[in-house]
């Protein structure tokens, strides 16, 4: 009795495994050392590629308060100022003023300090061998969608590839469950 199929995108049907492809920064020293003191605390895909981008380049600084922020990124505090790592939604909610024109389709990742905005990475993920070719086997007996906390444009590149009509992006934690209880309740 099943009609619809949802997933989620990264590590689904992307490998998982990041790789910065771009970085801008105006004190390349402290947003390295930011970035990997804070991401080096963190399991996610993308903390981990991050840390493996700057293993040997960054330090470890000693951080007063690290928070995870899930769908927007990480708030932490050093030597007293506030330092924020995640997508542009986490700086435009603590008001971080980003002068950058930033046309990326992949996911950035903003740094700020001190409620400055110093750099961004560009990170990028590729989708899995088997994924277009499980899709297509779908696709003919399933309504597929895609449900992601990334930025539209990384969704929907995923979603032209692999020919899914159905796809939600930026998408925090309880906005997907809505989606899957809405998916569920319009095919009972």
């Amino acid at each position: 009795n099943v009609n619809d199929i949802a997933f989620d995108k990264t590590g689904t049907l992307t490998k998982g495994n990041f790789v910065v492809t771009h970085k801008y920064s105006v004190d390349e020293r402290l947003m390295d050392n930011l970035l990997y003191s804070c991401e080096k605390k963190f399991t996610h895909a993308i903390a981990i590629s991050i840390c493996k981008y700057l293993e040997g380049k960054a330090e470890e600084l000693t951080l007063e308060t690290l928070t995870n922020i899930p769908g927007y990124g990480i708030k932490a505090t050093f030597r007293g100022k506030e330092v924020l790592i995640g997508n542009k939604k986490l700086l435009n909610k603590n008001k971080v003023e980003i002068n950058e024109e930033i046309n990326e389709i992949d996911n950035v990742i903003y740094v700020s300090y001190n409620k400055e905005f110093i750099g961004y990475l560009v990170i990028s993920d590729e989708i899995k061998e088997d994924a277009k070719k499980a899709i297509s086997y779908l696709n003919n007996k399933y309504n597929i969608h895609i449900i992601s906390g990334d930025k539209k444009d990384v969704v929907k590149k995923v979603a032209d590839t692999l020919e899914i009509s159905n796809y939600h992006y930026e998408m925090l934690p309880d906005e997907k469950l809505k989606i899957v209880e809405n998916i569920n309740k319009n095919t009972n």
